[in-house]
């Protein structure tokens, strides 16, 4: 075992979808500056930890690491 994940069931599903629905609202009105920042904050985050999720994608996929790694910086 690698890797361990949640699992959920459709309770878990149902309140993350209600949760998504709530919190649109607010959301919504969010400035294009403030969205753009966040995504900005996410793709360093990838860059950051490309290398260890190349390895993590390389052993779940079966492609190499660098294959797996130009993969992470296509979403960058």
């Amino acid at each position: 075992v690698w890797l361990k994940v949640a699992n959920s069931n459709e309770v878990d599903v149902d309140l993350a979808c209600s949760a998504a629905h709530n919190a649109f609202p607010a959301w919504s009105q969010t400035s294009k500056e403030y969205r753009a920042s966040l995504l900005t904050k996410v793709a360093d985050i990838v860059e950051k930890y490309a290398d260890e999720f190349s390895r993590l994608e390389s052993k779940d996929q079966g492609k190499t690491v660098q294959m797996a790694k130009f993969g992470f910086f296509d979403i960058i």
